[in-house]
Formats: structure tokens, sequence, C-alpha cells
């Protein structure tokens, strides 16, 4: 068990610790900035939900970081105009109308290749995992010309032995339970408070069961959303500014 410890902290080391929240730039006075448009991302992973949250969150840092952005609302209002509600559609409309439909020749694109978090099969030293993923990769393109203006892709990994996993949920609702009690009576729960009819759950219950739960948990599956959070926040910082000419 200890070697199992011992390799789920030097995994958990592998987290990204996320930087100062924007860089706070600022255009130069005598130029403009373009008007960008952040069109919806095309989904390749699993997860239904990551081209819709890694969107908004590059929306939300370029919004930060002091670009000059097109509301989501408002971008998605006219691209259904133009027949398109997702972004695999993209790849069949011109630029050119896009642009003319937008008001704006500066369009993001996004093509989330990972966004996964959950029970893994792949097989590691320390046994299965439990693995939070996401890959994202953004072009910043000029649409009246088709140039290229950026592209970064970036990509964040973790991986926890599930037993860990158990054991964080054990201790949650041990504190949960010790802090219900603290509210009824004023004093603090001990540490061998039980619910009543508690039992200790087989290896097994423990195994199959908080797989189940990890996979429907709010609280785990914030776990990727931090982790697009982060890609986010480096994308947008790694780019520069885009002026009118």
């Amino acid at each position: 068990m200890g070697s199992l410890k011992a390799a789920g902290i030097f995994l958990a080391a592998l987290i990204f610790v996320p930087g100062c929240a924007g860089s706070n730039r600022r255009p130069e006075p005598d130029k403009k900035l373009r008007v960008l448009a952040v069109m919806p991302f095309e989904n390749l992973s699993n997860d239904a939900s990551g081209a819709e949250i890694t969107r908004k969150k590059i929306y939300d840092a370029l919004v930060n970081d002091k670009y000059e952005v097109m509301e989501l609302e408002k971008t998605d209002a006219i691209l259904r105009g133009l027949g398109v509600t997702d972004g695999g559609q993209l790849k069949r409309v011109e630029l050119s109308k896009l642009a003319a439909g937008l008001g704006t020749g500066t369009l993001i694109t996004g093509e989330v290749q990972e966004y996964f978090q959950g029970a893994s099969l792949e097989v590691i030293p320390f046994g299965f995992c439990f693995k939070r993923q996401v890959k994202l990769k953004i072009t910043v393109r000029d649409a009246l010309t088709g140039k290229i203006l950026f592209e970064r892709q970036k990509e964040l990994v973790t991986r926890e032995p599930l037993d860990q996993q158990e054991e964080k949920r054990k201790q949650n609702e041990k504190n949960k339970r010790e802090l219900e009690k603290e509210k009824r009576n004023g004093g603090k729960a001990g540490e061998n408070d039980t619910a009543a009819g508690e039992k200790e759950p087989t290896f097994l219950e423990n195994l199959f069961g908080g797989i189940l739960r990890n996979a429907i948990s709010d609280t785990i599956y914030s776990g990727a959303e931090l982790m697009a959070y982060n890609i986010a926040q480096e994308l947008v910082r790694e780019m520069p500014y885009f002026y009118e000419e």
C-alpha cells in the first residue's frame, strides 16, 4: 500500500498548476484590435460536453485578457442562420461566407481531441487508475485570406490509483458526518462515529461502487473542467494580439 500511495503522490504532482489569471495586456493606444469570433469547437472526444466546456473556457480567457471578442450567443445565432450548429459542420462552409455573416474576418476554431475522466482500463505499474485527460487544439485564422495567424495544441493528463479515489470518498463521507454532528449538538464528532447500521463495504463494492460514483460525481467531474481552464489560460497567454491593418 505504501508504494501505491507513493505512486499516487508522484502522479498528483503532475497536475498542472495554473499561473496568474490573465496577463492584463493592453493594446497600443493608436491601434485597433480585430474582433475575434470563437466558433463552436469540433468534438473528437467521447464526452458530449467537452466541446462546449472548452470553448467557453477559451472565450472567458480571451475576455479576461482584454481581447475584443464577439459574444458566444451572438456568434451562435448568426451561425444558425448559416446552417451551422456544431464545430464539425464548419469545414463545409467557406471561410469568406463565415466572415461575411459574422462581420469579422478573424475566426478561432477548436478541436477537442480528448476530454475524459473516469476509470481507465489501461494497465499502469500500480494497477488500474482514475484518469483525467484534456487535449485541445485551437487555430486563429484570417477568414478573408485563409492565413493561419496562430495555432497551438496542449494536453494535460493525470492518473490516480483507484484505491486512492475510494480513500478520498471515505474521508469525505466521514468529514460530512462529523460536520453534521457538530451542527446537531455543537460538539465535535469522534473518529469512531458511524451512521446507524453502517457496515464496511467489501473490496469489490469499493472498487466497482467507486467507479460508478466517480463517473457521476460533480466534484470529481470538475477535475476535467479545471484542466480545460488551465489549458485555455495558457493558450491565450501565448497568443499575440491581432490588430486591424
